[in-house]
């Protein structure tokens, strides 16, 4: 499979045996050249809107259109996470433990009550997330977001610790995609965070490190009765929608276990 927009188009129309020809026609074009210089990578990625008649055109199933819109770094729209939500909502509502839901960009698609009411998060909070699809590190460097109001020198430690291995995660994760506008705009955003711009220079020193992925794939929350929660938790993929992973918690250990026991 072509890593590349416009490969990938080439890619699916030679699978299915359509000529640019066609597909031009189809979208009401003349002659078949624009079509061309998009497989060929000579313009910049079309418009969404595009893209939606491209895909109507070829009649791409499910997941042929959702991995061509993650190729071409397609944020998700509103009605995308709408019907994402139809799959996702039922695996994080009924899991048994903390989990939540996000897109490829990282930003916060769902949680379920668990979650929510480990972290303490207000009403107002959650319809908030809801709503407005909040991006995971505008979140974890918010000093008004409960989990980050530390009340000792050990805590303040352990969330900085916490900040750089999640920046650093973020950064490679991301490292395509560093030039597409909601990157930037994040980025620009966050820079007027101190804090932020400081963990930032911190992990630019750090480049060359690997990500700490096993380190990473463990999560401490800290209750609102004070108790530390300790979790593994790992993400997986939504089925036929690369564009979406759903987060999922597991106890570490038994405390945290018996925590859940009896809470709806």
């Amino acid at each position: 499979m072509s890593a590349t927009l416009g490969g990938y188009i080439k890619d699916l129309r030679l699978q299915k045996n359509i000529s640019q020809l066609e597909i031009a026609f189809a979208l009401g074009w003349k002659e078949p050249s624009r079509l061309s210089r998009i497989e060929q990578g000579k313009v910049g990625n079309p418009p969404r809107e595009l893209i939606d008649k491209l895909i109507d055109a070829m009649t791409l199933s499910e997941e042929e259109k959702n991995q061509l819109l993650v190729i071409g770094n397609y944020l998700p729209t509103a009605e995308d996470i709408k019907e994402a939500r139809k799959k996702i909502d039922p695996i994080v509502n009924n899991w048994e433990f903390p989990a939540s839901s996000l897109d490829y960009t990282w930003r916060i698609i769902s949680a379920n009550q668990k979650l929510y009411k480990a972290l303490n998060v207000s009403l107002k909070e959650q319809e908030g997330i809801e709503k407005y699809f909040p991006h995971t590190i505008d979140i974890i460097f918010d000093p008004d977001f409960s989990q980050n109001k530390t009340q000792n020198i050990t805590e303040s430690k352990e969330r900085r610790e916490f900040m750089v291995k999640t920046l650093m995660q973020f950064q490679h994760a991301q490292r395509q995609r560093t030039n597409e506008h909601w990157y930037q705009q994040l980025i620009k955003h966050m820079m007027g965070n101190s804090v932020f711009h400081d963990v930032w220079l911190e992990v630019r020193k750090k480049m060359t490190e690997r990500p700490l992925i096993a380190d990473f794939a463990k999560k401490t929350i800290k209750a609102k009765e004070g108790k530390k929660l300790n979790f593994y938790f790992f993400l997986t993929q939504l089925f036929n929608d690369p564009r979406f992973y759903i987060e999922l918690y597991v106890p570490k250990d038994i405390e945290t276990y018996k925590y859940f026991q009896g809470k709806k």
